[in-house]
């Protein structure tokens, strides 16, 4: 019991350095963001921080951290929803909503410190994403609501890397085309959404 409470405080602290310091980064920019000045944020000690990361780029290798929290609060959307298809696209619209609540300044540091070191960022294999997602895509093929009739896994996967090779181009061109519409009208072909299903024509696929 003592071991587990250890655990949660950690994670706690933990989340509160990610949380303070993607602030930070997205107020001044990472490279105007010192270690002190996390560590007054969150009012703690460098050693404190040096034991939960071993340094600034160590951080966006936890970039997506709070994005889980994103989708638990998305439940009530997901039953709400009105077919499948639509299912799928708010789980991965939350991901997409939160790198441009960010901005493409802080994803180039990702990105960045991702290329230097594999900080894992972009791991495809994100349980609970996967959780979500792979039983809902078999109910929408079954479903008609896709029509695209490869395994779940492979969708996934494609998905993955659609979102994340339209990121890196969004970089490329400082935030300047609208990211979320442009992954959304790739996830519909590489589904094939029938046009019923479509969410193309809607706000960034929000009704």
């Amino acid at each position: 019991m003592e071991a587990f409470k250890m655990s949660m405080n950690e994670i706690t602290t933990s989340e509160r350095i990610i949380d303070c310091a993607l602030e930070l980064f997205k107020q001044r920019g990472f490279d105007n963001v010192t270690i002190n000045d996390i560590c007054n944020a969150v009012n703690i000690t460098k050693r404190t921080f040096y034991y939960h990361f071993k340094s600034k780029d160590d951080l966006l290798g936890k970039f997506y951290t709070k994005v889980y929290d994103l989708n638990k609060q998305s439940i009530s959307r997901l039953l709400s929803a009105s077919n499948f298809w639509e299912q799928i696209w708010i789980i991965v619209g939350d991901y997409v909503d939160y790198t441009i609540q960010y901005g493409h300044e802080i994803l180039k540091q990702v990105f960045k410190a991702n290329l230097n070191e594999n900080k894992g960022t972009f791991s495809l294999e994100d349980a609970l994403v996967q959780q979500l997602l792979l039983p809902i895509i078999k109910k929408a093929q079954e479903a008609g609501h896709v029509r695209n009739q490869s395994s779940p896994e492979s969708l996934y996967e494609a998905t993955c890397h659609i979102v994340i090779g339209i990121a890196v181009m969004w970089c490329i061109h400082n935030g300047g085309f609208d990211e979320k519409s442009i992954i959304l009208s790739n996830l519909e072909a590489l589904f094939d959404v029938p046009p019923e299903f479509s969410l193309i024509n809607t706000t960034h696929g929000k009704k």
